[in-house]
């Protein structure tokens, strides 16, 4: 099932710095990870244990309270979060004995504790126990290459050979060293974009306030594509509150010298505008944490972005049951009277309704068991409407182009 979970940008950490003791890395650590649902899995060693972590460059390396209480870690003090939907939430803090990943060991690692699987209980389908963050890599090298399936790890870009031709200048988060690139859209405009593997749904999310700065300035209306409301991105305090959501299409999206013709962007209600793990779909990504520098080589220059066919709605997931989450304007979600809070009791051929955990990541993960995935005509859909009746459709599916008004 096409779904519709952001892990965008999910903590900012205020106010903690964290010292490590790390093993010398002589040469190049390749880490390999699986890619499933758009997610980087990487398995990490923890104390000693292999365990599944979500590779996320816009969060703090962190651990599920599951596993604080497996391991008997013991907490510190607690620590101030901003998440993705820029609400604060304090949580614990601990540090881990150690961390090993393909060949490189770090220890003593200080991380946050996070209760995720009630904040996002779909995690628990693929195993996911902790976030990898890229606070551990600070002083080091991290490519990564989504079509060999892998991290690169070292002391020295020369040992990773980036070409040059595509560096950018890179400002980091001071606390969690998350990193900020510019992105420039034509001469429309720039601004530095935090790159983050967490937002698995879309190529490039503008932050709302850099929308309304920019629109203010200078119309944005001719790029607008799309118009919805509601709200389906899941975040650390659960999952955003209702808003408008907005879609434009650019002539192109550059970074340094590469350059992605005709991007979709949507709009968000969170800190910085991201710059989601999409991007590794077109090239490979290298950070030079230690010179600050972000090189994005892609495969092709001047490509032209995918775009969805879409039926013109959004999931949201509460719990084990699925909901009409974004009605986009003029589509044919819209035209045959589709509205947020609908619940979902079937979805193409499966049933969705009553599902047990079990069930549920059965359906979450479905597309990944079945690719590859064919481009669908057409959605069949039964749900319940605000009056409490059963009613089926089939709606068509459109390039998202075709909504503009």
């Amino acid at each position: 099932m096409k779904n519709k979970i952001y892990l965008a940008a999910f903590l900012v950490l205020l106010g903690f710095s964290c010292a490590y003791a790390q093993g010398a890395t002589v040469k190049p650590d390749t880490i390999p990870f699986q890619y499933q649902n758009n997610m980087i899995i990487v398995k990490v060693e923890v104390n000693g244990k292999p365990r599944n972590f979500f590779f996320d460059t816009g969060a703090p390396t962190l651990i599920s309270k599951e596993l604080q209480q497996e391991l008997n870690v013991e907490l510190g003090a607690g620590r101030i979060v901003t998440d993705a939907s820029s609400k604060n939430i304090e949580m614990s803090g601990a540090v881990l004995q150690s961390l090993k990943m393909g060949g490189l060991k770090l220890n003593d690692v200080p991380v946050t504790v996070f209760d995720m699987r009630s904040s996002i209980p779909q995690l628990a389908c693929m195993d996911i126990e902790g976030f990898l963050g890229v606070d551990v890599f600070k002083q080091k090298v991290l490519q990564i290459d989504l079509q060999n399936k892998r991290l690169i790890v070292s002391t020295s870009s020369a040992e990773l050979k980036p070409n040059e031709l595509f560096v950018s200048k890179m400002t980091l988060l001071k606390v969690q060293n998350s990193p900020l690139v510019e992105v420039r859209f034509g001469k429309v405009f720039v601004e530095n974009a935090l790159f983050d593997t967490g937002m698995t749904g879309d190529l490039y999310s503008i932050a709302n306030q850099t929308y309304k700065y920019v629109n203010q300035s200078s119309s944005l209306n001719e790029y607008i594509v799309a118009r919805g409301y509601g709200g389906v991105s899941k975040v650390a305090s659960g999952t955003e509150t209702e808003s408008e959501k907005i879609k434009l299409k650019f002539d192109e999206l550059s970074i340094g010298k590469a350059i992605i013709k005709n991007p979709v962007t949507n709009t968000g209600n969170h800190p910085y505008s991201l710059l989601g793990v999409q991007l590794l779909k077109y090239g490979k990504v290298t950070m030079d944490f230690i010179h600050e520098r972000f090189y994005f080589e892609p495969l092709v220059q001047n490509t032209v972005a995918l775009v969805e066919k879409i039926t013109g709605f959004d999931l949201k997931i509460e719990g084990n049951a699925f909901f009409i989450g974004i009605v986009w304007k003029n589509s044919p979600a819209e035209k045959a009277g589709l509205k947020t809070g609908y619940k979902i009791i079937e979805y193409g051929s499966k049933n969705v309704e009553n599902l047990s955990q079990e069930d549920m990541c059965k359906v979450l993960l479905g597309d990944a068991k079945d690719e590859p995935v064919k481009e669908k005509k057409a959605l069949k859909l039964k749900f319940i409407d605000d009056k409490g009746e059963v009613r089926s459709l089939i709606l068509p599916m459109v390039d998202i182009t075709s909504l503009k008004l």
